[in-house]
């Protein structure tokens, strides 16, 4: 009897992620310790969000990856949206939060769908950890996670209502994408 030889092919099952920002960059870094196939660029040089993605796409050409994300914050920026269309264009998905980051952890203690400032943020998160929100801690992963579901959630209804309202992403106030990216990776996780 002929014994059948099964050729393997390598799995390709790395995922790139491009961040903006130091507070991004602490955050993934826990997924990356658990998933270990993970990519994380910090662009901090020129971090406006088109910079953000033209550095995906030039690195999503050098390498192979299952998937390529940029992450980035509306802040001031003025070319928010031109990032997120060159984006579409060149496969490249999105994780952004209008207007910081800090508005994902705010997502695991409630819903908004309204405009919430950023100048409120620090305050309000400060409240919820019961200790002064620091950005660049390393450990607000740790702090969230328990809580990761209902942010997700949060931001899913806040997503979907700014999405029914129209227009461009720059003018959704208190709107993240970061669940996408979240969902993706605890996906990618099972």
């Amino acid at each position: 009897m002929a014994r059948q030889v099964r050729k393997t092919r390598e799995l390709n099952n790395k995922i790139l992620i491009v961040c903006g920002g130091q507070t991004e960059v602490f955050y993934f870094n826990k997924f990356k310790s658990e998933l270990a196939e993970i990519k994380i660029v910090p662009k901090l040089d020129n971090r406006n969000p088109k910079s953000i993605v033209k550095t995906a796409i030039e690195m999503k050409y050098q390498n192979t990856y299952k998937m390529v994300w940029c992450v980035f914050d509306k802040d001031d920026f003025t070319c928010f949206d031109d990032a997120i269309t060159l984006a579409n264009k060149n496969s490249v998905k999105c994780a952004y939060s209008n207007q910081a980051f800090d508005l994902w952890y705010i997502l695991h203690f409630k819903k908004i769908v309204g405009a919430f400032n950023r100048t409120k943020y620090k305050k309000e998160l400060s409240d919820y950890l019961g200790k002064p929100y620091e950005k660049g801690d390393k450990n607000n992963y740790d702090y969230f996670k328990s809580k990761m579901n209902k942010a997700i959630e949060n931001a899913k209804i806040g997503h979907q209502t700014k999405l029914k309202d129209g227009g461009f992403a720059s003018t959704w106030e208190s709107c993240t994408t970061i669940y996408e990216l979240v969902e993706s990776l605890l996906e990618w996780k099972k």
